[in-house]
């Protein structure tokens, strides 16, 4: 089968992790797999990709919402077999090259949020529901997910649930010295971890609240980066605790930073799936998430959730788990083993069954 993945760009960052990861699993099966990516980045995981032999094709129009976009990759797109497309505006141009090009392959998405801000909109809801017509079916990262597509599309697109993945391997198996890659943290300290990007949705700020609350041996790492960092750093210098956060920005040794954390937080507003509360969990580290849908599905464990934005919750929470060994011992082995059942070797193998019942027309609406 020839696969054709097509994403935005390939900036390190949750969806883009998991298109490199599911593209080599799936090469690795036996598939031939490509990548269009519209916008270059030099990143990692494009050398990733480069390093399994998965051939990159990439964008030439010089922004991500320029309409042109719709003709790149058109080779790839005429030989592919299926062609399978990860986030907005990516689904545009895929259907648009649809109606302009009539591939011959089947056509398909992957929805990863719960909430976006199109919804808010009459005349981006109208556009994704034309934009969906050109679909032949779509995976949902978790039951909530199913959920808002089912409405978002009226019932008349194919779904099914399928849940991400990750490389379990890599993450349980990272090793770190602090002095090395946090230098500039006490080597003592008790430390939070957030990988996430900077933006609305992940709300760091409920972590850096949190701060005001703790000791001050406890300090947050916060990795990535995005349009809120600035404000998020500023609220830290407002709050006093700018000397115990640490903003390393983009980085591509996530598993070996998530080794060095004693908690890792996912403090979400609203999510999708949450593979980042994953990727702590596989690291073998007691993971504290909001309780929204799509996390509390993946974390599973009420005592590792807190209410949505209330710092002192969550403050409360990394309070127990510090001071109690038993206690702490206990939620990192649940989370290790908790990370075992979500391997992106079983996600791609579901993927590529879903692929084959896409062509043959059996995704149930």
């Amino acid at each position: 089968m020839n696969i054709l993945h097509v994403i935005n760009n390939l900036v390190p960052a949750g969806a883009e992790r998991l298109l490199v990861d599911i593209a080599k699993e799936q090469q690795a099966l036996g598939e031939h797999v490509e990548v269009l990516a519209y916008m270059p980045a030099g990143s990692s995981l494009e050398r990733e990709l480069a390093d399994a032999g998965i051939t990159l094709h990439t964008g030439r129009f010089g922004h991500l919402y320029n309409p042109l976009n719709a003709f790149a990759g058109r080779k790839a797109i005429r030989r592919a077999d299926v062609i399978h497309v990860h986030l907005f505006p990516a689904q545009y141009w895929v259907a648009a090259a649809r109606r302009l090009f009539r591939p011959k392959a089947a056509v398909v998405t992957t929805e990863h949020s719960t909430f976006n801000a199109r919804c808010r909109y009459r005349l981006t809801t109208w556009t994704d529901r034309m934009a969906y017509r050109c679909y032949d079916a779509a995976s949902c990262i978790s039951p909530a997910v199913v959920d808002f597509m089912r409405e978002r599309t009226r019932g008349r697109l194919p779904l099914r649930l399928i849940e991400n993945g990750i490389n379990v391997r890599r993450f349980a198996s990272a090793k770190a010295e602090r002095s090395q890659l946090l230098s500039g943290v006490p080597e003592h300290s008790f430390l939070l971890m957030q990988v996430a990007l900077f933006r609305e949705q992940k709300n760091q700020d409920c972590v850096i609240r949190a701060l005001t609350r703790l000791p001050d041996d406890v300090h947050a790492v916060f990795v990535g980066d995005g349009e809120r960092r600035a404000e998020c750093q500023q609220l830290a210098g407002s709050l006093g605790v700018s000397c115990r956060t640490h903003f390393l920005g983009s980085r591509s040794d996530v598993p070996q930073l998530l080794s060095l954390a004693d908690v890792v937080v996912m403090s979400s507003h609203w999510e999708g799936f949450g593979l980042a509360a994953v990727e702590g969990m596989a690291a073998g580290k007691p993971v504290l998430a909001s309780r929204v849908e799509g996390l509390a599905a993946v974390v599973g464990r009420e005592e590792l959730l807190f209410i949505p934005d209330d710092d002192l919750q969550l403050s409360k929470k990394v309070l127990s788990l510090r001071a109690d060994s038993e206690t702490y011992a206990r939620a990192a082995d649940y989370c290790r083993a908790r990370a075992a059942a979500y391997d992106i070797a079983n996600t791609s193998k579901k993927l590529i069954k879903f692929y084959a019942d896409t062509i043959k027309g059996e995704v149930e609406r």
